[in-house]
C-alpha cells in the first residue's frame, strides 16, 4: 500500500507578502479562480486539477524561508498564445526549448517562480 492515496488533485501553498496583490494577479492575470477566502489570512485561487493557497507571511507566524524556494508549472496546449496573453498583462517571460518541451518562465509579483510548459 502506498502512503498516499493517489489523487489528480494538486495543492501548494505559497507564503506571500501582500494577499490581495497576489490574488489579483492570479485571477487577472494567470485566470484562476478565487474558490475559497478567510479575511486577510487565507486564499484559494482554483483551476482544473490544481489549489493553491496563499497564506500572508506574518513574522513568528509560520517558520517560513526569507525566499520561495518553489516553482509551479502549468500545461498549455499553445504556450504562444498563451505567452502573448500574459505578456499583454504586463508578465515578462523567458523561453527555453528543449527536445521534450517549449517552457516559458516568469514571476509573479513576489518572486514566486512560475513556468508554462508545452509538450511538444
Amino acid at each position: 500500500s502506498t502512503l498516499f492515496p493517489y489523487t489528480t488533485l494538486f495543492r501548494s501553498t505559497i507564503m506571500v507578502a501582500d494577499l490581495d496583490k497576489l490574488v489579483d494577479f492570479y485571477t487577472n492575470v494567470l485566470g484562476l479562480y478565487e474558490d475559497l477566502r478567510f479575511g486577510d489570512s487565507w486564499a484559494e485561487m482554483v483551476t482544473k486539477g490544481i489549489t493553491i493557497g496563499l497564506h500572508p507571511k506574518k513574522p513568528g507566524a509560520h517558520p517560513a524561508p526569507e525566499h520561495n524556494h518553489v516553482s509551479i508549472g502549468f500545461e498549455v496546449q499553445d504556450i504562444r498564445r498563451t505567452a502573448k496573453e500574459l505578456e499583454a498583462k504586463g508578465v515578462q517571460l523567458h523561453f527555453q526549448e528543449n527536445e521534450v518541451n517549449i517552457l516559458a518562465f516568469f514571476k509573479d509579483p513576489d518572486g514566486t517562480h512560475l513556468y508554462l510548459t508545452q509538450v511538444r
